[in-house]
């Protein structure tokens, strides 16, 4: 495993100085002095991100060797036993990225079990198989794992409040939400995610105002938006998103066969 060391240290209240220095054998480490007192203390701007820690400090020196990557790696085996105590599946996957590498798939969850994911930011792909169980408050907890980069939810119980709690997934890369009972306005909130490549509403409720917001996402390789309101006026609207490849809509054959002349490369499935 490769080593990464911290190299800035944030004090969260309180004044306190450190510095990087190396000991003899070349490896990094932060010197720290403050009077003897709890102080919330997190390491910051490291490759692989650390947990915020509670650390008392003694009068004098206190001399303290950073492992980066052991303190990575612990963080992630405690996120995938009590992951894997939840009933997930977990695998570590070399293309999402280094920060959060855990892929978690459950085969069903609900609001209690979603429970397991608070705090477990090292998760970079997340599928359940049957979300029918998982209402808003489950989204709100998945609202807060910001290194997210593919999100899976067959059929959840979510409103357009759910909605809400992604808009600040700025990773998401992938975002498939089938049969999610969401609107127009709940879809929304997906403006901004200007990585997003990938999204499924199959089975939703949106309507062709949804245009206004597919229009906003640049990236956008894939749409899947069958069984919906979204038809040919909507599908006009997508001219500008130069890199759609694949689409899957309840469309004419002119409306399609007019957008595959628009867009060059894109494969519409009707």
């Amino acid at each position: 495993m490769r080593e990464f060391f911290a190299r800035a240290l944030h004090i969260c209240d309180g004044t306190f100085r450190c510095q990087n220095r190396l000991n003899s054998g070349g490896q990094k480490f932060l010197a720290a002095k403050a009077p003897g007192r709890s102080m919330l203390v997190q390491l910051a701007d490291t490759p692989l991100r650390l947990r915020e820690f509670t650390m008392r400090f003694l009068p004098t020196t206190l001399m303290i060797l950073v492992w980066a990557n052991v303190a990575c790696a612990a963080d992630s085996v405690s996120d995938s036993d009590r992951l894997r105590k939840a009933g997930a599946r977990v695998s570590d996957d070399d293309s999402l990225s280094q920060s959060a590498p855990l892929r978690v798939s459950f085969t069903s969850l609900d609001d209690k079990g979603a429970i397991a994911l608070r705090g477990a930011t090292r998760i970079g792909a997340l599928v359940v198989e049957d979300a029918s169980r998982m209402t808003d408050k489950s989204l709100a907890i998945i609202g807060t794992l910001t290194n997210l980069r593919e999100l899976n939810l067959h059929h959840p119980a979510m409103t357009n409040s759910g909605m809400a709690s992604l808009k600040g997934l700025k990773q998401l890369h992938k975002l498939y939400l089938m049969d999610a009972k969401v609107y127009d306005s709940g879809v929304a909130y997906l403006k901004g995610l200007e990585h997003l490549e990938e999204l499924d509403l199959t089975g939703s409720n949106i309507t062709n105002a949804a245009a206004s917001t597919f229009k906003t996402l640049a990236n956008l390789k894939l749409l899947a938006v069958l069984r919906t309101k979204f038809g040919d006026a909507g599908v006009a609207q997508l001219k500008d998103l130069r890199e759609l490849k694949n689409l899957e809509a309840d469309i004419s054959v002119k409306a399609a066969m007019t957008l595959e002349a628009e867009i060059p490369g894109l494969h519409i499935r009707r």
